[in-house]
């Protein structure tokens, strides 16, 4: 009956209270239930019940009057459920254009029912406009005007000659400057990526971890060896292998 229940699909609400327990962790807090409660403005005891919910299927440990930590199966559902959410919050801001509220407010309803595949299409598509010379922060700009003032298709051709120009011109300065990759930057040094190159499930990875063009990284520190390095991206600490940071292009 318990491996049942175990397989048996989280409720929304349930990821939520799994998620918020995940952020209390990464923000160097414990996850105690008022803590929970405050966080996602709900009684203490609906969160009392979740966790109980929870803790049947080995998602959290919980006692009365103890702190609440996740279970490997817990962290690891929690984990996915906060990689959609910022994935898709990246999405509405940096490419629709979403205020952060709203962006906020949409990924949280939305992070409970896309699947793998529309999350990692999502993904690749935000790269590939930031990437892509045809595209860019440009055509998103443009987008953004669009919204409020209507498509103008006159408008085309001056854009495309635009982007042409812009083209060559960083054609050319990259053929007369040195590439920076992120491995390149020291502990305390900020820079901003301009590409991520390799393999495309790399990529990927990168990506659902915040690492998209334009966004501003923080290096904290490095190993002796240079392998890993501790970075700060949107607020989060993560941990770069040297690979990894050698295929990030910066400025």
């Amino acid at each position: 009956m318990a491996a049942v229940a175990k397989k048996k699909k989280l409720t929304p609400s349930l990821e939520n209270y799994l998620e918020a327990i995940l952020i209390l962790e990464r923000t160097g807090r414990v996850a105690r239930v008022r803590d929970i409660a405050k966080r996602l403005e709900v009684g203490m005891p609906s969160v009392t019940a979740a966790l109980k919910t929870l803790a049947k299927r080995d998602m959290v440990n919980y006692d009365p009057y103890q702190v609440v930590t996740l279970t490997a199966m817990g962290r690891q559902a929690a984990e996915r459920v906060s990689g959609r959410h910022q994935a898709i919050r990246r999405f509405l801001t940096d490419v629709l254009g979403l205020d952060s509220e709203s962006a906020d407010a949409n990924a949280c309803r939305m992070e409970h029912s896309v699947d793998e595949k529309l999350m990692r299409r999502l993904s690749e598509f935000a790269e590939f406009i930031h990437c892509c010379p045809r595209a860019g922060q440009g055509w998103i700009d443009a987008f953004y005007k669009s919204c409020s003032n209507g498509i103008n298709p006159d408008l085309c051709p001056e854009c495309l000659a635009e982007t042409v120009k812009q083209f060559r011109s960083l054609h050319k300065e990259q053929g007369n400057a040195m590439i920076r990759t992120l491995a390149d930057i020291k502990p305390g040094q900020k820079a901003r990526i301009t590409r991520i190159a390799g393999a495309a499930a790399a990529n990927r990875r990168l990506v659902d971890m915040g690492l998209v063009r334009n966004t501003v990284v923080s290096v904290l520190r490095v190993a002796p060896l240079g392998d890993p390095m501790e970075i700060k991206v949107r607020g989060y600490n993560l941990s770069l292998r040297k690979a990894e940071a050698e295929g990030i292009e910066v400025e």
